[in-house]
């Protein structure tokens, strides 16, 4: 039903969807009114405040994140005449289902800036091709990027394109790559959505051959288990189930580690064909769906590395999101300049970021910066100040 879902929303005017995004933003489903609605902007941590939240929505504004961020049925009478419009538009564009009375939307519109990411809801049946909302390493990647307008971008593994609606203002030409056909729709419906023109997804492999872009990134999955073993950053326990690889720090204090698959007897991720409850939007989020969605197959990572130096101009840069199990031993014995930022703890297994200009004068930055409520993303001054230190 989803796939159909992506394509009849790929296939639909853009002119019109461009109109409906900016009335549906006129009517609340904006940064501003997110930040009141649910007290954060913050994409991932937006599965647990919706946890937290009860009761119908006090204004029209709040019915309309009700209904396409916490995905919740909502009165139709609820939301206001300034959305009527557009609500009857995605309806007869199969985005949202319901009757004369009650309303549901059948994939999430989340406000980031001021444009609009579409994911699959929540509380969406677990599959391969799940669109996932995106966790902390997305905004570590998108605010890493230092600012500048550039020629074109390339954001390889794009999924649904957080990065670049983030940050449109970076290229005038923007390009996302991902292997999911889906996430490439949303991709797309999410840029046509927001009336960017300049940003359009496509299907490939990172390693696909492509015209090379001024900037290009990635936000890398975790990596494949038997990697993680051969450098000491995962491991099995006795039973034989993979080991915990803690994921991105949260900087509200949510719990992060990335557990392993499910053991068969385990029901607390299980899909729902209703609205999620209690504290399963954020648990579901950290929980199974990662070792579907941000987990590589084997043989990703050294596809990747000549695949990033593939695609980057000539003096051009590549900034990358990544375990630092995979990413060090690789730049290692790259080219170029290399900057790496952990901000992951001591002892831990790592992650950072890497500014990487393989046609620059050779030297191999390592720093570690710990995150902070004022600071809670890695940003280009990291970058800065690791370089000051050499």
């Amino acid at each position: 039903m989803l796939r159909d879902l992506a394509a009849l929303a790929a296939s639909a005017d853009p002119a019109q969807l461009g109109a409906l995004g900016a009335q549906l933003r006129a009517a609340g489903l904006n940064a501003r009114a997110l930040a009141a609605w649910a007290g954060t902007t913050r994409v991932a941590a937006l599965p647990a405040r919706l946890d937290e939240m009860s009761g119908d929505p006090a204004t029209p504004a709040g019915a309309v994140l009700a209904l396409f961020v916490a995905c919740a049925e909502v009165a139709r009478d609820r939301l206001g005449g300034a959305a009527a419009t557009a609500i009857d538009a995605l309806v007869a564009c199969g985005l949202i289902e319901g009757d004369a009375a009650r309303l549901r939307a059948r994939i999430a519109i989340v406000p980031i800036g001021s444009a609009l990411l579409v994911c699959d809801r929540l509380d969406a049946a677990i599959e391969r091709d799940l669109v996932c909302w995106p966790d902390d390493s997305s905004h570590h990647l998108a605010s890493a990027i230092p600012a500048g307008r550039r020629a074109d971008w390339l954001d390889l593994g794009c999924g649904s394109a957080f990065a670049p609606l983030a940050r449109p203002e970076l290229a005038h030409r923007i390009t996302g790559i991902d292997l999911n056909p889906r996430a490439v729709r949303y991709a797309q419906l999410g840029a046509t959505l927001s009336g960017i023109s300049h940003l359009t997804a496509s299907q490939g492999d990172v390693a696909d051959r492509r015209s090379p872009a001024e900037l290009v990134t990635c936000n890398a999955p975790m990596p494949d288990l038997a990697d993680a073993q051969a450098t000491s950053a995962g491991s099995s326990d006795p039973d034989g189930a993979p080991t915990t690889i803690p994921g991105p720090p949260d900087p509200d204090g949510a719990p992060t580690t990335t557990p392993g698959p499910p053991r068969p007897d385990d029901t607390s991720t299980g899909a729902s064909s209703g609205a999620s409850t209690g504290a399963s939007r954020a648990a579901r989020l950290r929980g199974a769906l990662p070792e579907i969605w941000r987990h590589a197959d084997a043989g990703f990572f050294p596809r990747l590395w000549p695949a990033l130096r593939q695609a980057v101009r000539p003096g051009g840069l590549i900034v990358v999101h990544g375990a630092c199990a995979v990413m060090l031993p690789a730049l290692a014995e790259a080219p170029g300049e290399r900057v790496v930022v952990r901000y992951t703890p001591d002892g831990a297994p790592g992650f950072a970021i890497a500014w990487w200009r393989p046609d620059a004068p050779a030297r191999l930055v390592s720093a570690h910066r710990a995150l902070t409520a004022e600071r809670p993303h890695l940003d280009p001054r990291d970058r800065d100040d690791a370089l000051a230190t050499t």
